[in-house]
């Protein structure tokens, strides 16, 4: 028996009377079929015990039970549940049951009936309330017992915030989610929110799409419970405020609100129609101001130059580009201020493939986080790499090469593991039997590799191999492929060179020297002009200045080549930079004369991410030569464009 059968027997054994098997699937979310089958695997399951579930064709379904019988009843399900036979409810139901009755249900939660119910002890159910605790914890809320009842207790758009991110996560996992919504919502009210939100998309044109529904008919859930338990907004979301430029949104809302609460306008709370606003804003449908859309599209823009830069390709005028970036972003600031949560199940796979890009758009993104006071999740940012990536593939069509071979086994994949030291990864590698030839549609295909003689003439052109590729076929394939590159096939270089990374995001954490030649006399001055030119974010904080004199006490940070690379902790950081600063004089710094200096800040969140660019700078600055030739620079932008030079020379 599964947990949903079990929960009908139940649900049958508290019955006074009969129940259709209609309400039953009704109630359940499943067709009336399944339970069909439900009340016949029960009943398979109670006949070896002299007990049966009672079907009339006209009044329904029943336990007819005797006052003995219902006890020894009783006794099996419990007999079951000691010999785990069966788990009428796992710790991932009994999780959301304490969520539904502590959020969404009257009067709080009373332990010991729930334990009852769910056939579990009152300690489960307390280890269970664990797992919830640092749920509600991270959302600024506390448990309290009042009255014998359990109750959360805290903001009312704190507890909103906890209930929508949880069901968010739940229902994603979910094949069927609006179904298994009646899991926490009555059904009746998902068909009302439901149809409110349908004639909203009819009425004003505008198609929501599935994962974006779902965001919304859950907010309007969530909105009408808590509003019918008496729970409403009280404090207005400041940060929100300036952004709402148009009423036409807020109307919108307003109407949306009239129809999942069953009240009128004039009765609703401006801050609750203000919230629905922003979420309608999240989820895509706006009204912006002119001067909010131009100051957003010139961020867009601004950001799709940084990522041309990066990548030293001209995206600036790709208007399908800014077009979707612009419309994407508009919706993802709002949701980001709205602490909505998009799922993106691609996220492992883009990082994966496009993982240069992926961090790239990530360097060039953190002027526009910063503009709009936000963190940009990775969960987003996959979804920016995309529109990058296909606007890439416009300028950098990848090629398709086909390998056959006679079976397509052990020969081809020692042909393709060759060929994969050649080619992009952005290419495409089709492995084909000879026989598939004729199925084949070479349109887009570029080059066939084959070690056959093949017969038939192709319409594209066929390089020659043999079984085991030698190197001067393996020279022939290089010199095509580089041909092939060339023109109406041109690669963006920058994405396949290990330094294009490292150069992208040294440019982005060094600073441009204002001054370079200083004068210090000792290395404490030294340190004090250094940290003087560091950015206001970090200088705000005491322990970062703090935490950089401390490592020097620990011991000097100079190397042998004349510089020295102090340190902060990363936990002090708020903006990762690096700080250069060339000296007109060479001064004592440990037991070593230093005219380059470099305060390393990087925080400890951005460690990851610029490691290994940090270790290709370390490798440079071990170059005596460059150092020197580097300390006798005369501005600062001519500092930072040489450093960068022989970084990305030092590692190809």
């Amino acid at each position: 028996m599964n947990k949903r059968q079990m929960h009908l027997l139940d649900y049958l054994l508290k019955q006074t009377d009969y129940v259709a098997s209609s309400q039953i699937a009704q109630l359940y979310g499943v067709s009336a079929k399944t339970i069909y089958h439900d009340l016949a695997k029960l009943n398979e399951a109670l006949a070896p015990h002299g007990l049966a579930i009672d079907k009339s064709p006209r009044n329904g379904v029943k336990l007819d039970l005797s006052q003995s019988d219902e006890a020894r009843l009783r006794s099996l399900i419990k007999d079951w549940q000691q010999a785990d036979q069966w788990e009428a409810y796992g710790p991932d139901d009994r999780e959301r049951y304490l969520l539904k009755g502590l959020c969404l249900d009257s009067g709080g939660l009373d332990l010991e009936d729930l334990a009852d119910q769910l056939y579990v002890s009152s300690a489960t159910l307390n280890r269970d309330l664990s797992r919830l605790g640092p749920r509600f914890q991270a959302c600024g809320l506390t448990l309290v017992r009042q009255d014998g009842r359990l109750q959360v207790q805290g903001r009312e758009s704190a507890i909103r915030q906890c209930l929508r991110t949880y069901l968010q996560e739940w229902l994603y996992q979910m094949a069927e989610p609006i179904r298994d919504l009646v899991v926490f919502f009555p059904a009746e009210d998902i068909a009302l929110c439901q149809q409110a939100l349908n004639q909203l998309s009819q009425t004003y044109q505008h198609d929501f799409t599935a994962d974006y529904y779902l965001l919304l008919l859950l907010e309007c859930l969530i909105i009408r419970r808590r509003g019918q338990l008496g729970q409403v907004l009280q404090v207005r979301a400041k940060e929100l405020v300036r952004d709402l430029s148009h009423l036409e949104v807020y109307f919108f809302a307003g109407e949306l609100l009239e129809a999942v609460t069953g009240q009128a306008l004039v009765q609703l709370s401006a801050i609750e129609i203000e919230s629905l606003a922003y979420t309608l804003l999240a989820v895509g449908f706006k009204v912006q101001s002119p001067d909010y859309e131009r100051e957003l599209r010139q961020q867009v823009q601004a950001l799709i130059q940084r990522v041309s830069d990066f990548l030293n390709v001209d995206l600036s005028q790709d208007q399908h580009l800014l077009a979707m970036l612009t419309n994407h972003m508009s919706s993802m600031i709002f949701r980001l201020r709205h602490h909505m949560h998009v799922t993106n199940p691609a996220l492992d796979e883009i990082r994966k493939q496009y993982l240069t890009l992926f961090n790239i758009v990530w360097l060039a993104l953190r002027d526009f986080a910063e503009h709009y006071d936000m963190e940009v999740p990775d969960e987003e940012l996959a979804f920016l790499v995309i529109h990058f990536q296909i606007a890439l593939e416009k300028v950098q069509r990848p090629l398709t090469i086909v390998v056959v071979c006679q079976h397509g086994l052990a020969a081809s994949e020692l042909i393709l593991a060759k060929l994969q030291r050649i080619f992009s990864p952005s290419d495409r590698l089709l492995n084909l039997k000879w026989q598939e030839l004729t199925d084949m549609d070479w349109r887009g295909v570029d080059l066939v590799i084959s070690s056959l003689d093949l017969k038939e003439e192709l319409p594209v052109p066929v390089q020659r191999v043999s079984p085991i590729m030698t190197q001067d076929e393996l020279e022939q394939i290089r010199h095509h492929y580089d041909q092939l590159n060339s023109g109406h096939h041109q690669m963006v270089k920058a994405l396949r060179r290990e330094s294009s990374f490292h150069v992208a995001s040294l440019t982005e954490l060094i600073k441009t020297p204002d001054q370079v030649q200083l004068t210090a006399n000792n290395q404490d001055q030294a340190l004090a002009l250094v940290l003087a030119q560091a950015s206001p974010q970090n200088l705000s904080n005491p322990a970062f200045v703090q935490s950089v004199y401390e490592r020097e006490q620990m011991g000097a940070t100079s190397v042998y080549t004349g510089v020295a690379l102090p340190h902060s902790d990363p936990k002090t950081v708020t903006h990762s930079e690096i700080v250069l600063v060339s000296l007109a004089k060479p001064v004592s710094w440990g037991q070593n004369q230093v005219k380059l200096i470099f305060l390393i800040a990087v925080a400890e969140r951005d460690m990851k991410l610029f490691k290994e660019s940090l270790i290709a700078l370390y490798a440079l600055i071990e170059d005596q030569e460059v150092m020197n030739l580097l300390s006798q620079c005369q501005d600062g932008a001519s500092l930072k464009a040489r450093l960068l030079e022989e970084v990305s020379i030092n590692v190809r």
